[in-house]
Parts: structure tokens; C-alpha cells; sequence
């Protein structure tokens, strides 16, 4: 049989009053935040890997493995953080594309090689060598 509806929201009212516990409440959202951050940071790590397979090292066309590869930001563009950075902190994939857009995608020798080159280039332009052999710096 039916019991009294007016009885059910009343047992309904006194249940949800002793199952109520802010504590309970705070640790619940705390899980909740936690597994959706990671949740965010597994995204980022699929979506920066199947761009980097995607395209591949620009300079020589390896693609075999992700870990391999990285994002060389572009000296014209400049690099407000990178990559891997902002894809641990659970920044959204918008955020993700676009500093990935100051980018392109190169094997670690390759850009290991950039980056000496440019090292190399921004010396010899503070010191004004320009790559001119010491004996004729010296005259």
C-alpha cells in the first residue's frame, strides 16, 4: 500500500538533514576537482602527442615516437611558457593551440642544432665577433 505523501517528504526531509555533512561535502568536491584536473592534463598530453605524430619534426620528417619530438617556439613569435608547462597545469585546449601556433615540431636533434644556432648567432651579435676568425678581430 501507499503510504501518506505528506509522511514521504517528511522522512525525506529528516533523511536529508542527518545525511548532510559539510566535511563529507568539502572532501566529495576536493575528489571531484582532483580527477577533473587530471582528467584535463591526460587530455593535453593525448592532444600535444597526436599533434606532434601528426606533423612530425619539420627540419627532418621523424615521427616514429612523441618523446622524441618537441615544440621549438619560433624566436619571431616569442614563448610565453611552454608547452609541456601549460599542458601539466590543465590549461584548455584553445590555450594549448594557441601557444602550440608559436611553434613547429622537431625532433630533439634537430633542435638541439636551432637552438646552438641561435645561441651561437645571438653571441656573436652581443660581442660583435659576427663569426670572423680571432686574427682578424684583433687588427
Amino acid at each position: 500500500m501507499m503510504s501518506d505523501p505528506t509522511e514521504q517528504i517528511t522522512n525525506a526531509s529528516a533523511f536529508a538533514a542527518e545525511a548532510y555533512d559539510p566535511a563529507a561535502a568539502r572532501a566529495r568536491q576536493r575528489n571531484w576537482a582532483t580527477q577533473s584536473r587530471e582528467l584535463a592534463k591526460q587530455r593535453n598530453r593525448e592532444h600535444i602527442q597526436r599533434i606532434k605524430l601528426e606533423r612530425g619534426c619539420t627540419d627532418c620528417g621523424y615521427r616514429k615516437h612523441p618523446d622524441a619530438l618537441d615544440f621549438d617556439h619560433l624566436p619571431e613569435h616569442g614563448k610565453t611558457i611552454a608547452v609541456g608547462m601549460l599542458a601539466a597545469s590543465g590549461a584548455s585546449i584553445k590555450r594549448l593551440d594557441d601557444e602550440i601556433a608559436r611553434c613547429e615540431v622537431v625532433c630533439a636533434n634537430c633542435h638541439r642544432i636551432r637552438t646552438s644556432g641561435r645561441a651561437k648567432a645571438r653571441f656573436d651579435q652581443n660581442t660583435g665577433l659576427d663569426g670572423q676568425p680571432d686574427s682578424e678581430v684583433a687588427s
